[in-house]
């Protein structure tokens, strides 16, 4: 449970970020999603239970902030959070390759699964090749800034996780 309130706090200020200055954290006409690399590595550091919840509250945070189709990013993050959960085993997780691999493909599932909703329940015009470029210009650029987010993530949750940690008193240690 610890390691969930761990991924918890660091989710709370990605949620503020992104959802209040998504407009001003943008690369062009590219807007960066840290709680979606948040979401993808809680897939190959927490448990099942707690990661699932982790993504359900964070996507329900997401859905209610953002004012948008509730329960649209709830099932993307429970998406996101199981495909990296179910496929952590079978590659190294430490490998740049493998995390922009799997921040770019999460992030293609997920932009092409919100144009095909927006399509069909908000009477949006159908995807259009210049549609589907921007949002492979947009998974790319978040499968290129996923690693490095990933390797923070670690850092910052390796550093609130000795704050947390309690010292026994030991009569023997002089130091």
């Amino acid at each position: 449970m610890r390691r969930w309130l761990l991924h918890l706090v660091p989710g709370v200020v990605l949620l503020l970020i992104q959802t209040t200055f998504s407009s001003v954290l943008t690369i062009g006409p590219f807007r960066l999603e840290p709680l979606l690399v948040l979401i993808i590595m809680a897939g190959f550091t927490l448990p099942l239970l707690w990661g699932s919840m982790l993504a359900f509250w964070m996507g329900y945070a997401v859905d209610v902030f953002s004012g948008g189709f509730l329960g649209l990013y709830t099932g993307l993050y429970l998406v996101a959070f199981y495909i990296s959960y179910f496929t952590h085993g079978w590659f190294n997780t430490r490998s740049v390759v493998y995390r922009f691999g799997l921040v770019f493909s999460i992030s293609l599932i997920q932009k092409t699964l919100l144009a095909l909703t927006a399509t069909y329940l908000f009477d949006q015009p159908p995807l259009t090749l210049a549609a589907m470029r921007f949002i492979l210009i947009q998974s790319l650029v978040s499968g290129t800034i996923g690693p490095p987010m990933i390797w923070l993530l670690g850092r910052l949750l390796r550093y609130e996780g000795t704050l947390f940690m309690t010292r026994t008193f030991d009569p023997t240690d002089e130091s």
